[in-house]
């Protein structure tokens, strides 16, 4: 419905800021280097981010494979840090 342009901003956009706000509440809670990993992921994100909006339709598979591998690896960082946390 959005069409592939609309759909791949918001995609990224969504991306961007749920891992700006993770890698802010990694860093107040103590867990600088998670937050740090969390925010380099996004960006070297952000650049294939950038990549990504100038063809979407074309390099939506190419994304998949990279960007998406960024994100769940800034997911397996913020569970390492928190599964290390005192209860």
């Amino acid at each position: 419905q959005l069409g592939a342009a609309r759909a791949a901003r918001l995609a990224c956009a969504v991306m961007a800021l749920a891992q700006l706000a993770v890698s802010g509440c990694l860093l107040a809670w103590g867990h600088a280097f998670a937050a740090a990993g969390v925010a380099g992921s996004l960006a070297v994100q952000a650049l294939a981010m950038r990549r990504l909006l100038r063809d979407p339709l074309g390099l939506a598979p190419w994304y998949n494979g990279v960007g998406v591998t960024l994100y769940v690896l800034g997911m397996l960082l913020t569970a390492a840090a928190l599964g290390a946390a005192p209860a």
